[in-house]
C-alpha cells in the first residue's frame, strides 16, 4: 500500500501522507461498490450525449482500475480534464460541484460509515480522503474548464482578429471605392480607393455625411433614397441603374459613378456599405468612339463641306457634352481668319458671344482660333476668363462660357480652317481627346481635299465632253456638230443640251450632226439621237445627218425609226451642200471667179447674168463670205 501510495504521490503534488492514507482507505472500503459508485459519478458530473459520455465513462473506469492496480493516477486524472474541456468546447456552464459534492456525500459516506463502524481511525481516514477527493476532482475539472474556456475564447479571438485582417487587407486593396455608413449616414469606413476617388483623405471624411461627396442639387433625393432602402429590408441594391450618377470630389471636380448600396443590422444599429466605380473615363472613351463614327459617317454620307461641318459641330456637343461649337476659314486675300459657321445645343445658345464670333477676325496667333491656327495644333484652355489671349472674354463670361479647345483642319501642314468648342463648366485639359480631334481634323482637310479633287475632275470631264462634242458655226445660221468616238447616254445627253442652247443662242436654220466617226450606237441612243432631231425642229431648226454607217443604220432600222423624218447625207461635205442648198447659199471657188469670162457689151435689154457671175452689190452678193452667193429663189407658178 505505501508503495502505491509512493506512486500515487509523484503524480499529485501537495498531498500527505495521510491523504494517500485516506485516498486509499476510501477506495477500499467503496471497493465491492466500485461500479455503482463510479456510476453515480458519472451522472453527477455527466451531461451531453449519452453515447459520449458512456465511452468516456467506459475509458475513465478502465485508466482508474489501472491507477489502483499500478498507482499511477496521471491518464485518469487527465481524463478528468478532458472532460472538463468538453465541457468547456460546448460552452455549457460547469456544474455546481457543491451540488457533486452533496450528493457523493449522500451516496457514499453512508457506504463508507457501514463499512468502517467498527473501526474509527479507518472511518476517520476514509471520510478525510474522501473529501481530499472531492477536492481535487474539483479543482481538476474547474481548472480543466477554465484553461479551455480561456483556449478557446483565445482562438475564438485569433480566428476574429485574423479576419478583420482578411477583410480590412481586401476593403483597402479594393479597386472601388467603398465606403460605410452609420444609420446617421455619417461615414464610418472610408477605404484607400474612395480616398484616391474623391482626392480626400479617409481622416477628414470619417464621420462626416456623405452629402459632403454629392452635387448640392442631388444630397437631399439621395438621403431620401437611401432611406427608403433602409424601410425595404432587402440587403443589396444597385443605385442609379441605368443612368449615371453624379458625384463631387474634395476640390469641387464633378465626375461620374456607378455605385451599389447594401444594409447589415449590427449590435441594434442599421449600416449602410456604398460600393462605388468612377467610370468619367470609360465613359469618356465611350463617347469618344460614338464622335469617331458619327464623324465618319458624316464624311461619308456628305457632298459639301458646309453640310459636313455643321454635322460634325452637332455631333461634338451632342456626344462630348460642349454647349458652342464653331468653324474658323482662312481669307487668303486679308490673312485673316472668319467665322464660317456655328452651332450650339438646343436651349444653351450664347447670342452676344456668338455675334461678336461672327463679327470678328483672327491674326495668326491672336486668340484660340488664331493661335490653332499659327501652330497648326490643337489647345486647351481649362478657363477663357483666365487666359491672357483670349479677346472675346469679357462676352464669354457674359455668357457664361468658361473652358474651350480648338483643333486645326489638316492637310498636310498646311491649315484648311479651325474648329473650336466651348462649355459652360471649368474642365482641366483632356489630352486624348485633343489627339482624338486632331484625327477629325485630318480626317475633315483629307475630306476637303478629296472633295475638291472630284470636283477638278468633274470640270475636267466637262471641258473634255466639250471638246469631244463642239458645236460649231461655220456661217451664219449653220452649225455642225462633229461626234467622234463612244456615245453613251451620258455623252448623248450632254450634246442634245448643247445642240439645243447654240440653236437657241445663234438661231441656227440647219444643223449638221456628222456621225461619221461612230462606229456603232445602241438603240437607246439611236432613240436619243431621234429625239434631238425632233427637239431642234420644234425650235425652228433642220437637222441633217451624215456619215451613218451601215451598223447604226442597221440599228435604227431595228427600233423602227421613221427614216422620214431624217435628212440623212452619206458624208459631211454632202451634208454642207445640202445645208447651203436649203440656206440658198452658193459657194463659189475663188480660182472659178478669176477664169469667169468679161461682160457682154450693154444692149437695150441687160442680158441675164450668166451661171457664176457675180450680181451688183445690193442685189444679194455678200463679199463678206468671200465669194458666197445666193442662189436664185424660185417662183410659185
Amino acid at each position: 500500500m505505501g508503495a502505491t501510495g509512493s506512486r500515487e504521490g509523484e503524480h499529485q503534488p501537495g498531498w500527505s501522507e495521510r491523504d494517500l492514507r485516506g485516498f486509499a482507505d476510501l477506495w477500499e472500503a467503496l471497493g465491492p461498490h466500485h461500479d455503482a459508485i463510479w456510476e453515480k459519478i458519472i451522472a453527477a458530473v455527466g451531461g451531453g450525449d449519452e453515447r459520449d459520455l458512456r465511452r468516456w465513462a467506459k475509458e475513465t473506469r478502465e485508466l482508474r482500475r489501472k491507477a489502483l492496480q499500478e498507482g499511477d493516477w496521471a491518464p485518469f486524472l487527465a481524463k478528468l480534464r478532458e472532460r472538463g474541456a468538453a465541457y468547456a468546447e460546448a460552452t455549457a456552464p460547469f456544474s455546481d460541484w457543491l451540488e457533486v459534492q452533496a450528493a457523493l456525500r449522500d451516496s457514499l459516506v453512508p457506504l463508507i460509515e457501514q463499512t468502517y463502524r467498527d473501526c474509527p481511525d479507518k472511518l476517520a481516514s476514509a471520510l478525510h480522503g474522501f473529501g481530499r477527493f472531492s477536492e481535487t476532482a474539483a479543482a481538476t475539472l474547474c481548472t480543466s474548464y477554465v484553461a479551455a474556456k480561456e483556449e478557446i475564447i483565445s482562438r475564438q479571438q485569433e480566428t476574429l482578429r485574423s479576419s478583420e485582417e482578411r477583410l480590412a487587407g481586401i476593403i483597402s486593396s479594393a479597386m472601388d471605392a467603398i465606403i460605410t455608413l452609420d444609420s446617421r449616414q455619417r461615414i464610418v469606413l472610408f477605404n484607400r480607393a474612395a480616398e484616391i476617388t474623391f482626392r480626400c483623405p479617409a481622416g477628414q471624411a470619417m464621420g462626416q455625411a456623405l452629402d459632403r461627396f454629392l452635387p448640392a442639387a442631388l444630397r437631399e433625393a439621395h438621403r431620401q433614397h437611401v432611406d427608403e432602402f433602409g424601410k425595404t429590408g432587402v440587403t443589396s441594391w444597385s443605385m442609379g441603374s441605368p443612368r449615371i450618377l453624379s458625384a463631387v470630389r474634395a476640390d469641387g471636380d464633378a465626375f461620374l459613378i456607378e455605385a451599389t448600396i447594401s444594409q447589415v443590422e449590427a449590435g441594434g444599429e442599421k449600416y449602410y456599405t456604398v460600393i462605388l466605380r468612377d467610370i468619367t473615363e470609360r465613359r469618356r472613351a465611350e463617347q469618344r468612339l460614338v464622335t469617331q463614327q458619327a464623324v465618319t459617317r458624316i464624311l461619308a454620307e456628305s457632298q459639301d463641306i458646309a453640310v459636313a461641318a455643321t454635322g460634325i459641330l452637332q455631333s461634338v456637343c451632342e456626344s462630348l457634352c460642349w454647349e458652342v461649337g464653331a468653324v474658323w476659314t482662312p481669307d487668303p486675300e486679308q490673312q485673316v481668319l472668319r467665322c464660317a459657321q456655328l452651332w450650339h445645343l438646343p436651349g444653351r445658345q450664347a447670342p452676344n458671344f456668338e455675334a461678336e464670333s461672327r463679327r470678328r477676325v483672327f491674326m495668326p496667333g491672336e486668340g484660340l482660333p488664331g493661335r490653332v491656327w499659327a501652330s497648326g495644333r490643337p489647345a486647351w484652355i481649362p478657363d477663357v476668363l483666365q487666359d491672357g489671349n483670349f479677346p472675346r472674354a469679357p462676352l464669354a463670361a457674359g455668357e457664361g462660357l468658361h473652358a474651350a479647345f480648338a483643333f486645326p483642319i489638316l492637310l498636310g501642314s498646311q491649315v484648311l480652317g479651325v474648329m473650336e468648342f466651348f462649355s459652360r463648366a471649368i474642365q482641366a485639359p483632356d489630352e486624348q481627346l485633343l489627339r482624338m480631334m486632331a484625327a477629325v481634323g485630318s480626317q475633315i482637310g483629307q475630306f476637303m481635299e478629296r472633295r475638291r479633287a472630284e470636283a477638278e475632275v468633274r470640270r475636267q470631264q466637262a471641258a473634255i465632253r466639250e471638246l469631244s462634242t463642239p458645236v460649231l458655226q461655220v456661217r451664219d445660221r449653220l452649225l455642225i456638230v462633229p461626234m467622234i468616238g463612244l456615245i453613251d447616254a451620258a455623252r448623248a445627253r450632254q450634246m442634245t443640251e448643247q445642240l439645243l442652247a447654240a440653236v437657241r443662242r445663234q438661231r441656227a436654220g440647219v444643223v449638221v450632226i456628222d456621225i461619221t466617226g461612230v462606229a456603232a450606237m445602241d438603240s437607246a441612243v439611236a432613240n436619243h439621237l431621234v429625239n434631238t432631231v425632233e427637239a431642234a425642229r420644234l425650235l425652228g431648226a433642220r437637222v441633217i445627218v451624215s456619215g451613218i454607217s451601215t451598223a447604226i443604220a442597221g440599228t435604227l432600222v431595228q427600233i423602227g425609226v421613221d427614216l422620214g423624218k431624217l435628212v440623212t447625207m452619206g458624208d459631211l461635205q454632202r451634208g454642207i451642200e445640202e445645208a447651203n442648198r436649203f440656206l440658198g447659199v452658193e459657194v463659189v471657188s475663188i480660182d472659178r471667179k478669176k477664169a469667169a469670162p468679161p461682160a457682154a457689151a450693154p444692149g437695150p435689154r441687160a442680158p441675164k447674168p450668166s451661171a457664176g457671175s457675180r450680181q451688183p452689190e445690193g442685189k444679194g452678193s455678200d463679199s463678206a463670205r468671200g465669194g458666197e452667193t445666193p442662189l436664185p429663189r424660185k417662183r410659185s407658178a
